[in-house]
């Protein structure tokens, strides 16, 4: 049976996008041994579901659309960069999302909720929100990256309206990860 990889994400409009790369670019200028994310790729991951058999992703539209309906559509202010999984070991250059009210987790919640009524198997993993810059290949010049991130200040001002759930395809290529949107769900004005 033919697969596809499939994840579910909000992603963000093009004012963010053009922000993001412009950010990207003041950090690229530290000679990271790093793969970029292309700034029209970067998105908040609800859930990745990997290999799903061709046939079954429709299964998934559902879930998204129950979850979608009870919730309003609301705002999120980018909150600081951070590394992953700790500077010990530096693999994942990223920006988070302030989350005050715990929104975002009560809709991965019952994100994971509808899809484990289709079969899906629940995420165990603590969800931590947040947006990938780079992944880093190697921890060269990480004391200078420390550096930059210190003293690096996001705009608090700065407000992503979350109203939308989308289903995505990811295609492997030479150039990096293609994405494609294969359905999507607006949540309550």
């Amino acid at each position: 049976m033919e697969t596809i990889r499939v994840f579910i994400a909000v992603s963000f409009n093009q004012k963010l996008t053009r922000e993001l790369r412009e950010l990207q670019d003041q950090f690229k200028q530290l000679s990271l041994n790093a793969s970029w994310v292309k700034p029209e790729n970067i998105h908040l991951t609800l859930k990745f579901l990997g290999d799903v058999e061709t046939n079954q992703v429709s299964k998934v539209f559902d879930p998204i659309n129950k979850t979608a309906l009870a919730f309003s559509s609301f705002n999120l202010r980018l909150s600081n960069l951070g590394i992953f999984p700790s500077w010990n070991r530096p693999q994942i250059l990223s920006i988070g999302l302030d989350n005050k009210e715990e929104i975002l987790k009560k809709l991965k919640k019952r994100l994971e909720l509808e899809l484990s009524n289709v079969g899906f198997p629940r995420d165990m993993k603590p969800f931590s929100p947040h947006l990938t810059l780079a992944r880093l290949r190697s921890p060269s010049n990480k004391n200078l990256l420390k550096k930059e991130i210190e003293k690096f200040s996001v705009p608090l001002d700065h407000l992503i309206k979350i109203s939308e759930i989308k289903l995505f395809k990811s295609s492997l290529a030479p150039k990096g990860a293609e994405y494609t949107k294969l359905f999507s769900s607006s949540l309550k004005n």
